[in-house]
């Protein structure tokens, strides 16, 4: 009960009369439904002993409803403008001309966008759970765990840009990539910007 209910009916004996009359009703253990709490209240309203406890019982009970269904529509409103906000946020990183990716601790993709997936030389579908360092040379993957301890290490602090080496395809040259990192969230989770240096973006523009 509420405090003010709890003032208006100190010894709790209204309380206890509607559950007794509500266990007499259904010849089981006290309801628990509010609607049938409310009629067991409308009916000790109608007796001139219990008429005045049981009316401001009843009020607050209604005003403890209406601050209910105002919560829920709070909540309801809050959960539409969350869901517009990583809606909008997901197209905004989708259209970045920058390769966006995250990864888990164990380095494993879990978010990219198309520019990335363009830049890593694969399709996005195949590169979900993926290891990054699985796409890159040996060297590739000492750059990027150098990468990775210096953000830890620095914490919010912007970290170097570092390059990083991909396997190449049969026949074809080794590619290169800048990229930067940051912290994310939970810990030990990271956001990565991907970016062709100027001459591999040259060279890819000639063929």
């Amino acid at each position: 009960m509420t405090p003010a209910a709890t003032t208006l009916d100190p010894n709790g004996s209204l309380r206890l009369r509607a559950q007794a009359q509500l266990q007499a009703d259904r010849g089981s253990p006290p309801a628990r439904s509010a609607t049938e709490a409310l009629a067991v209240l409308y009916r000790l309203a109608g007796s001139p002993a219990t008429a005045g406890e049981a009316l401001a019982l009843l009020h607050e009970l209604q005003v403890h409803q209406v601050e209910l269904e105002l919560q829920q529509e709070e909540l309801q409103r809050t959960r539409v403008e969350l869901e517009q906000a990583l809606q909008r946020q997901t197209e905004r990183m989708e259209r970045a001309p920058l390769g966006c990716l995250s990864l888990d601790a164990a380095g494993r993709i879990t978010e990219l966008n198309s520019a990335a997936a363009h830049l890593l030389g694969a399709a996005v579908a195949t590169l979900w759970g993926r290891t990054l360092g699985s796409l890159l040379t040996a060297s590739g993957v000492q750059a990027l765990q150098a990468l990775l301890l210096q953000v830890g290490a620095a914490g919010p602090a912007p970290a170097e840009v570092c390059v990083l080496e991909l396997l190449p395809s049969p026949g074809q040259a080794s590619q290169f990539l800048h990229a930067s990192a940051s912290m994310d969230q939970p810990p030990g989770h990271w956001l990565l910007a991907l970016l062709a240096p100027p001459e591999t973006a040259f060279q890819s523009a000639r063929r």
